[in-house]
């Protein structure tokens, strides 16, 4: 199909004011040029009649003059009045059907100096070789907001004669931010003539619901700035979407999500959240999905395949939350996730107890202690077990990683955790386990030397670790 495109004159005007360099100091302000503008701003190559006004201010005498000849122009030295004046012109007709410009100059002075106006540039010329696009219009119905439509692929044919010069892209209008360009093989190229052809490819990504306009903007160089842009409405539909959130019963009731009872500084095993796209036509975005609230560090999320993706109606996606008190008592938070539903984030309200762990040191089993007495010893190296009991009927003991021997005589004590005490491990209620404190005397050969220090296991339980004094005596071998 061949585009008609009628050959138009531009008309541009820029106001503005600037003091003469020679012009001393007034006791009243300068001429002004307030407005000075053309109507109507558009004539075809068939010419015709242009009116020009200026809006003026303390001005007696104006000279207006042109860089073409203008019928009625160039107008030398007139009485322009004190506040406007406004003359109309003939513009010729373009019977060579080429471009042109005229630079009009407007001055205005009284006997306080003088004030030129910026030229205003009027350009006349045939218009460009015409160029189509293979759509009048694109539609692209409705979208889920903040999911990416279909890409549409435009052509662009030249259906002059003349080369075609394309020039940059561009999108405008009220929604230019919910359309786009994926691909772009034209911006900038040449077209050859008769048919010569390029595409490039839109897209919607809605950001909000209703109706959303927007206009892409082609540019054309076939004859310099002024020429026209190739213009390509574009519209289209956002809607929300619709979800459901759904999880065992074991800890998912009433839209809410219960921890119970754990230990403090200890995990819960991850539960799984699902996400369904409730919607029967537009596709579910779960954007990020995070933790707010009261003691939200108490929480978190992770895990499974919801994140930053696009389900379809009907499908699903996972994700997982964990519980890990820092203190005791209740602990409160949500989580939150971001899609494109409406409001734009979905909250579940989350909440569990916190508990301290109770233990018991014993040493021989069932009898506690406070503390080990090695002995004199003679070496090279004493061992006493240490049996450390959860006595905590609901939550696990927890071993910290700090634990460790101090004092002035540190070096001559030592420990092992075995299997039982050493850090990240959890000891289930009521169980169990053993730990090794030793004892390496100095070999000073002085008998009788007495040494001490101090073993600090630390744990989730309210105080944070448990102590024992440690002392040894070295007696030296015969």
């Amino acid at each position: 199909m061949t585009v008609a495109v009628t050959p138009m004159i531009m008309v541009m005007f820029v106001t503005g004011v600037s003091r003469s360099a020679g012009a001393t100091t007034p006791s009243r302000s300068l001429p002004l040029v307030s407005v000075f503008k053309v109507s109507p701003n558009s004539l075809s190559n068939n010419g015709g009649t242009v009116k020009l006004k200026a809006d003026l201010k303390f001005a007696k005498t104006c000279t207006l003059s042109v860089s073409q000849p203008v019928k009625g122009l160039p107008q030398k030295n007139f009485a322009c009045g004190v506040s406007s004046f406004s003359k109309s012109f003939t513009i010729g007709k373009d019977t060579n059907a080429t471009a042109r410009s005229y630079v009009f100059s407007l001055s205005v002075k009284n006997a306080e100096g003088k004030t030129a106006a910026p030229n205003a540039i009027v350009a006349e010329g045939a218009a460009p070789p015409p160029i189509s696009f293979g759509i009048t219009n694109e539609n692209f119905g409705t979208v889920g907001v903040l999911i990416h439509s279909r890409n549409i692929e435009v052509e662009v044919t030249n259906n002059s004669t003349q080369p075609q010069n394309l020039g940059q892209f561009g999108i405008v209008g009220t929604n230019a931010s919910d359309f786009g360009l994926p691909s772009n093989d034209c911006a900038g190229i040449v077209l050859s003539p008769k048919g010569g052809e390029c595409s490039f490819a839109v897209d919607f990504i809605p950001t909000s619901t209703g109706k959303r306009v927007a206009t892409l903007e082609l540019g054309d160089l076939s004859w310099g700035s002024t020429g026209a842009n190739a213009l390509l409405p574009l519209s289209g539909a956002g809607v929300f979407s619709e979800i459901s959130i759904s999880a065992s019963s074991a800890f998912y009731s009433g839209g809410n999500i219960s921890f119970g009872v754990q230990g403090v500084d200890t995990t819960t095993s991850p539960y799984y959240v699902t996400v369904t796209d409730a919607s029967g036509t537009v596709p579910l975005y779960v954007g990020t999905i995070g933790v707010s609230g009261q003691n939200y560090t108490d929480f978190l999320v992770g895990g499974g395949n919801c994140g930053n993706t696009v389900i379809d109606p009907g499908a699903q996606c996972q994700f997982t939350v964990n519980f890990v008190p820092t203190a005791s008592g209740l602990r409160k938070a949500q989580v939150d996730v971001y899609g494109n539903m409406s409001g734009g984030v979905w909250t579940i309200p989350e909440s569990g107890e916190g508990q301290y762990a109770t233990l018991a040191l014993d040493n021989p089993p069932s009898t506690p202690i406070a503390g080990i007495n090695f002995g004199s010893e003679t070496g090279p190296t004493v061992s006493v077990s240490v049996t450390v009991t959860n006595t905590s009927s609901d939550v696990f003991l927890a071993f910290g990683s700090q634990s460790a021997v101090s004092g002035q005589n540190a070096p001559l004590f030592t420990w092992l955790p075995n299997n039982c005490a050493y850090s990240g491990a959890e000891l289930a209620p009521n169980q169990s386990c053993t730990f090794i404190v030793n004892f390496i005397p100095g070999q000073n050969g002085q008998p009788g030397v007495f040494y001490q220090g101090i073993f600090s296991l630390y744990d989730n339980a309210q105080s944070g670790s448990q102590t024992l004094t440690l002392q040894g005596t070295e007696t030296p071998t015969s």
